[in-house]
């Protein structure tokens, strides 16, 4: 099946695109005019949009702003006057930073890339954008049915939408989300295509809390991500409970209370985050005839009863010796946020949108003075 790309952007594109390597899509371009002309040029035969339109500023010669065009396109979807689709803005580093600092505009967007990374990217990530793509067109058809459905239907109270987007019974919605995400699931004025997708992507796929992580779930079964044997233990015994809901194709996520279940009925009554790692991997290699290799504390990091990953670089984390990181994107559903004492130091943090909290803060600088005078 081959899906349709509108690209909205005044600079040629070819490379961009070819750098993608979209086997599955074709494309068509719009060179910016009017605004008029421009919008009424997106119709019901693309599958997904992406632009540039200068994001904040800088227009030139472009006589609108791009997160215009957006905004009006997202009011047409709501109002069913165009079939809703993924929007992705794309443009140079500097028209992304201004673009942060518009915050009405955040809520419009699936994703934001900037172009220098698809010029000179390796192809993993060319290939994780081209992923993005095809994820983000079947997530849309799959939400505008299940809205249909639901509408049609008259789910009263959203357990059914609920148990769509997330690939579970609707007997089961009760107990596996928090009772701040049915709410908001239940609130008909969510209940808009994009309002929800990026609820979905932004607010839960991308934070560890009742769903988490690969990355997460090994460090909560004490492995080495990159030993052999992990790929069988969770392609197996860890399977029954991934995430099978909307977007699942791109994030792969977990439902954490069930790892916990699944591991007090079938490798120890003692709760795993009690444990040192080298025990929880010598229980699951013994109960389960696995070879498992044990995860090793990042660098400047000693403990090891992991239970989250540096929010930086994902290596598995101890609460104990770890350094607690915030930011005002964390929902009441989400996990504390973590990082290492190196993605600190280095100030990757900052970079990446985290603060220290106060007092994690006073204690990394005890911690380094401490290391400095070794």
């Amino acid at each position: 099946m081959t899906f349709k790309i509108v690209v909205i952007d005044d600079e040629s594109i070819e490379d961009l695109i070819s750098n993608l390597n979209l086997e599955s899509f074709s494309h068509e371009q719009i060179k910016p005019e009017s605004f008029q002309k421009d919008i009424e040029s997106i119709t019901n035969e693309y599958d997904l949009i992406l632009m540039d339109q200068k994001l904040a500023g800088n227009i030139g010669k472009i006589p609108y702003m791009g997160t215009t065009l957006v905004q009006e396109l997202r009011t047409r979807m709501a109002e069913n006057k165009l079939t809703p689709k993924p929007v992705i803005l794309w443009s140079i580093a500097g028209n992304i930073s201004s673009y942060q600092n518009e915050k009405s505009s955040h809520n419009l967007v699936d994703a934001v890339w900037n172009k220098e990374c698809l010029h000179h990217s390796n192809t993993l990530g060319r290939e994780e954008c081209a992923r993005k793509i095809e994820s983000l067109v079947f997530g849309y058809r799959k939400l505008n049915s299940v809205l249909y459905m639901h509408k049609s239907e008259g789910d009263g109270n959203g357990r059914g939408l609920a148990a769509e987007i997330f690939g579970i019974k609707p007997e089961l919605v009760q107990g596996y989300l928090p009772e701040s995400v049915l709410g908001h699931l239940v609130n008909k004025n969510h209940h808009v295509t994009h309002t929800l997708s990026i609820f979905l992507t932004n607010a839960i796929l991308r934070f560890n809390g009742f769903l988490i992580n690969e990355q997460t779930l090994a460090a909560r079964c004490g492995v080495d991500i990159k030993c052999d044997e992990w790929g069988k233990l969770k392609g197996s015994h860890l399977k029954p409970f991934k995430f099978d809901g909307i977007y699942s194709d791109f994030y792969p996520r977990w439902w954490a209370s069930e790892f916990e279940t699944w591991w007090l009925e079938n490798i120890s009554d003692e709760h795993p985050a009690n444990l040192e790692a080298e025990q929880r991997v010598e229980l699951l290699n013994q109960k389960l005839s696995l070879s498992l290799s044990t995860a090793r504390p990042a660098d400047n990091h000693l403990e090891s009863k992991f239970w989250h990953c540096c929010i930086i670089n994902d290596a598995p984390l101890d609460e104990i010796d770890s350094y607690k990181v915030t930011t005002s994107e964390r929902r009441e559903w989400q996990e504390q946020l973590y990082a290492s004492f190196n993605a600190i130091n280095n100030k990757l943090h900052k970079s990446n949108g985290y603060e220290l909290t106060a007092r994690d803060k006073e204690r990394f600088l005890k911690v380094r003075k401490g290391n400095d005078h070794e």
